[in-house]
């Protein structure tokens, strides 16, 4: 998670008797996907400076809503909280991990039922299991970058790279087959490699109390954005 370093996690959720019951959970060999999913939406929740109760949604649309009332700088979509639905399977593959250092590999869980799919023989995270955003946005995101480059669709000059999103077939040239951008390929060892990199104190998110008034429009429930790394991703919607 960006900018959620150990120093934080240890302050909100190892030293924090109000937690014991999540963690617990956390770490059982037994505990249900529902369970699983429950606890460490919550134990998230906290990080983020949420309270009981508030869901990661919530915060995701007020941090949000404040920095774009509080700012004229470029918005950082990686400063927010990711959306209740990726990090969901963020969880499940905390989960795995825990009960397989806890057991010494000795437990018998499928990688596939707790957050990875097999992807060219190779367990790569699933980041989400709901569409980026509305298909006619998605039509409206694509690239012109040409083949004869010598690694096209590869840097912040693609348009859907520039947006977080693979190329589609809507793409002029590459028509999301011919490119390196049809996949978000990121392997087990890389995602080590950035929650390692990504030891500050601070989650870095300023979340804003929206009034018991206030509501979270349906359409911020029903996308998500891939939850990628701060270098890829530029833009988010709610």
């Amino acid at each position: 998670m960006f900018g959620c370093g150990k120093v934080n996690v240890y302050k909100k959720v190892v030293n924090n008797l109000e937690t014991v019951h999540l963690t617990d959970i956390l770490q059982s060999y037994t505990a249900s996907h529902q369970e699983v999913s429950d606890a460490g939406l919550q134990l998230m929740t906290y990080l983020y400076g949420g309270k009981a109760g508030e869901s990661l949604n919530h915060l995701r649309y007020a941090a949000y809503m404040h920095s774009l009332a509080s700012s004229s700088l470029p918005h950082r979509p990686e400063r927010l909280p990711p959306t209740q639905n990726a990090a969901r399977f963020h969880v499940y593959r905390m989960h795995l991990q825990v009960t397989q250092w806890r057991s010494l590999m000795a437990v018998d869980k499928n990688p596939e039922d707790w957050g990875w799919r097999m992807y060219e023989h190779s367990y790569i995270p699933v980041t989400t299991d709901l569409a980026a955003a509305p298909p006619d946005l998605l039509d409206v995101v694509k690239c012109k970058c040409r083949l004869e480059t010598k690694r096209p669709c590869t840097s912040q000059l693609c348009t859907c790279i520039k947006h977080g999103l693979p190329c589609l077939a809507a793409c002029k040239h590459c028509n999301g087959e011919a490119c390196e951008n049809v996949e978000v390929r990121v392997s087990a060892e890389e995602v080590d490699k950035l929650d390692n990199e990504r030891a500050e104190d601070d989650c870095g998110v300023d979340v804003w109390q929206l009034d018991e008034s206030d509501s979270i429009p349906d359409e911020c429930m029903e996308y998500d954005i891939p939850w990628l790394d701060e270098e890829t991703v530029e833009t988010a919607i709610c």
